[in-house]
């Protein structure tokens, strides 16, 4: 009888023990570990990474499911679904390549929490980080989602379409859980009211042809198609414009036919860091020329392309480049160089003697697309043989600069100043600036000045209309392009968990040559707005443009 009971107290303290150690190894192989956060406009995006265990170890502990290249989305704050659509949710997936933007998937859900495989875009992705001499550890492109849902407003059932981009970086995904969260109501957005008439019911996508499987469906109950289907979905219509050798202008000095003269030195530096007490993701932002009826609209749904600082790192150098530009009548060699190596990368830079605008570009890879959004109306499982329309469209602008491998740094060049200022004359002529005076005499402007003074935010910086510069340079433009090239927008934004420890060092140190002075310096400010999600606000879209009006001293 002792016997037993020892043998049961020992079974009993065995099968604790276990079950203690299948805890303690449950717990630790679902303890993941954030390997990147995106927040953008609305919505934030984790990679997290769990602990890799051995066969059969992995099995008992039931590892975490989903991994990239699936996408786990959880939408929240949606509206409400119009009653009886075929599915809640119908989503577009798209994304830069090589070449163009390229389709990624359509999607249907019928639930605020669902899974989307993007395995066919990893390939894109690789290639572009390739192309653009970047590696794929810590910098990617974005594919765009087009999540639409059909819903009841004041005006009727509207199809609704919030857009998000979601960081491709190859190799830190794979492995990675992929968590996108959305606030549906905070999203970039556009509406659109339908006519749909009469009781709806419910059409199982599964009817349908594949070219509209994945579109967002209601019952008609009227007209023509009387007992059909109307349906709405987007798609990829044109590949408008892909250029290499784009340059991204970042920083200027204006210097006038009447200033000339006067000035002998102009001292252009740009300065770009990730580290772990500032921030630890930049990215070139992606932009949306959305036509309404009043006008364009320009919207910032995030970033187009990421660049993420790892765990294991202190701080990384994005770019670190400064040009000295100097009058003939000063013994200094005009040059640009990356300040942090030798002087053996040093390039050749303009004098300064004619009229001009003296900075720095960035250098990347530029492309531009129409996105279209269609309604079809037809018959009942096969809507879109019978009307087709092109309801709704937007320019999609996006860019990322090459990586010059000698530095590993951002390419950058100094621009051409006739160049530079027939950028900076378009958009004067286009009214797209406003102006910051400074006090009569300053020499030294950096960017944190600006921000400053117009209230912009340092986690959009360096704002750029990619149109302007195209036409500047005398590339042909597609017609199509033509009523957008004010609204193709670009910047560089940087995702930080400390915004009050991000600083700026970019600068212009304006010397005047001996006998004369700087006026009151004007530096030229984009009136546009961009939302900043980290801030919850929109703020102007800053520009680093400036005049010294140089002259005789009074």
């Amino acid at each position: 009888m002792v016997m037993g009971f020892k043998h049961r107290r020992w079974l009993f303290i065995v099968l604790l023990v276990m079950v203690i150690a299948y805890a303690s190894l449950f717990t630790y192989a679902h303890m993941g570990r954030t390997v990147l956060k995106y927040v953008g406009p609305g919505y934030v995006v984790e990679y997290v990474r769990y602990p890799e265990l051995p066969w059969p170890l992995n099995i008992l502990t039931f590892g975490p499911p989903n991994e990239y290249p699936l996408i786990n989305i959880a939408i929240t704050n949606a509206p409400t679904p119009y009653p009886h659509t075929n599915a809640r949710f119908f989503i577009y997936a798209t994304g830069p390549s090589v070449g163009g933007f390229v389709d990624v998937g359509h999607y249907l859900s019928n639930s605020t929490d669902f899974v989307i495989d993007v395995g066919n875009y990893t390939a894109y992705a690789l290639e572009l980080d390739n192309y653009l001499r970047m590696t794929p550890d810590m910098a990617g492109p974005s594919i765009i989602l087009f999540i639409s849902t059909i819903t009841n407003t004041s005006k009727g059932p509207s199809v609704v379409t919030g857009f998000v981009t979601v960081p491709i970086i190859p190799v830190l995904a794979r492995g990675s859980v992929v968590d996108v969260v959305i606030n549906y109501t905070r999203v970039v957005k556009v509406g659109l009211t339908v006519n749909a008439t009469g009781a709806l019911s419910f059409q199982d996508p599964s009817t349908q042809p594949p070219s509209t499987a994945s579109a967002g469906c209601v019952f008609v109950g009227g007209g023509t198609y009387r007992g059909g289907e109307e349906c709405w979905y987007w798609q990829l219509n044109t590949v408008l414009l892909t250029q290499d050798d784009a340059p991204f202008p970042v920083v200027a000095q204006v210097i006038r036919s009447s200033e000339v003269d006067y000035v002998g030195e102009s001292d252009v530096r740009v300065g770009i860091e990730l580290s772990q007490s500032t921030y630890t993701g930049a990215g070139f932002t992606l932009s949306l020329a959305i036509p309404t009826n009043t006008g364009v609209n320009i919207e910032i749904p995030g970033t187009g392309y990421t660049l993420q600082l790892q765990s294991n790192q202190n701080n990384y150098t994005l770019l670190n480049y400064e040009c000295y530009f100097t009058n003939p009548l000063v013994p200094i060699t005009p040059l640009c160089e990356y300040a942090n190596v030798s002087a053996n990368y040093a390039v050749s830079a303009p004098s300064i003697s004619s009229a001009g605008a003296y900075g720095i570009a960035i250098v990347g890879y530029l492309e531009i697309a129409n996105y279209t959004e269609y309604e079809c109306i037809g018959p009942l499982g096969d809507p879109c043989i019978g009307t087709v329309e092109a309801v709704r469209w937007v320019i999609v602008t996006w860019f990322a600069a090459y990586n010059n491998t000698s530095v590993n740094e951002f390419e950058a060049e100094p621009l051409d100043p006739t160049v530079m200022m027939n950028y900076i004359q378009t958009l004067l002529n286009n009214e797209a600036f406003n102006t910051v005076t400074f006090p009569s005499g300053t020499g030294y402007i950096t960017a944190g000045d600006i921000d400053t003074q117009v209230g912009a935010s340092p986690l959009f910086a360096l704002a750029g209309d990619m149109g302007s510069i195209l036409e500047a340079m005398g590339i042909s433009i597609p017609p199509e392009l033509d009523p957008f090239l004010n609204y193709l927008l670009m910047g560089i934004s940087f995702n930080a968990e400390t915004i009050s420890t991000i600083s700026s060092s970019i600068s212009i140190t304006s010397e005047p040559l001996t006998g004369a002075c700087n006026g009151n310096p004007i530096v030229y400010e984009f009136n546009y707005q961009v939302y900043v999600s980290n801030l919850s606000n929109y703020y102007p879209a800053p520009t680093f443009y400036a005049d010294f009006n140089a002259g005789p001293c009074s």
